[in-house]
């Protein structure tokens, strides 16, 4: 009988009898999250919940890189035209050579790549983080400090007005909060199941419009945006032209095929 590597990964959780103390990567698997402030459960994805398989594991815990594929992972600070773009570095097949499920974005695997935390450089710089064309890749999962959420949840929150503000050291305003972990991952089997956008790394890298007009040609895209001086573009849902207080950016996708 032929089992896939998503099979045995689910075997080998049960061989190990994971708990709810027992921890992979950087998430307690089977342990209720909050939204930060301490105020109950706020794990949420497609159907409400996010499953344990989509937790970020350590690197190393997949051999053999996620089911069918790997993907990109690129960051960047600048804001780009569509067809004259650039990334400040790309690296191909992440998850394979890290043998991982996703990206910590406070702790990426190649020193080239810039984390958050490296980008932005100001502990007092108040920002918001905004999803777009989760769409897309509606398998991906984020986490922020103590909360998950499916990237399409979170892109909607934000959309409909209720993106926090974060800062990277102690906040000095009234309900702003401290961003200490930032996340995304995916099911091993993501790929699969349509859960990571495909498209080709020149098609992203040069930031080529998507078939409907997607930034990054429709990539999975996360940004950190000045909270006090940022604008949306209303075509994609990212920063706007002109910089439109982008700080922070990075970008993953299956590296499959031509451009979307």
């Amino acid at each position: 009988m032929r089992v896939s590597r998503f099979g045995t990964l689910i075997v080998l959780f049960a061989l190990l009898g994971c708990n709810r103390n027992e921890r992979f990567g950087s998430m307690w698997i089977g342990t209720p999250l909050t939204d930060g402030e301490g105020n109950g459960s706020a794990t949420s994805g497609a159907s409400g919940s996010v499953s344990p398989v989509a937790v970020l594991l350590a690197p190393g815990s997949l051999p053999n890189g996620l089911v069918g594929g790997h993907f990109d992972l690129d960051t960047s600070h600048l804001v780009y035209a569509f067809g004259d773009g650039a990334t400040d570095y790309h690296v191909h097949d992440y998850s394979g050579k890290y043998q991982i499920n996703g990206a910590d974005f406070f702790h990426l695997l190649n020193s080239s790549l810039r984390g958050i935390d490296q980008t932005i450089t100001d502990p007092g710089q108040r920002f918001v983080l905004i999803v777009a064309n989760a769409e897309l890749s509606s398998g991906g999962v984020i986490r922020i400090n103590d909360r998950m959420s499916g990237v399409l949840d979170y892109q909607n929150e934000v959309r409909s007005g209720n993106a926090a503000v974060y800062t990277l050291g102690a906040p000095t305003l009234p309900g702003d909060r401290r961003l200490s972990q930032l996340t995304i991952s995916f099911a091993p089997d993501a790929l699969e199941n349509g859960g990571l956008m495909h498209t080709d790394t020149p098609c992203v890298r040069s930031n080529r419009a998507g078939a409907r007009g997607e930034y990054r040609d429709g990539a999975l895209l996360i940004q950190a945006l000045d909270a006090n001086a940022y604008a949306l573009d209303p075509a994609t849902n990212a920063a706007g032209p002109n910089g439109s207080g982008l700080l922070w950016e990075a970008t993953l996708f299956w590296h499959y095929g031509a451009c979307y």
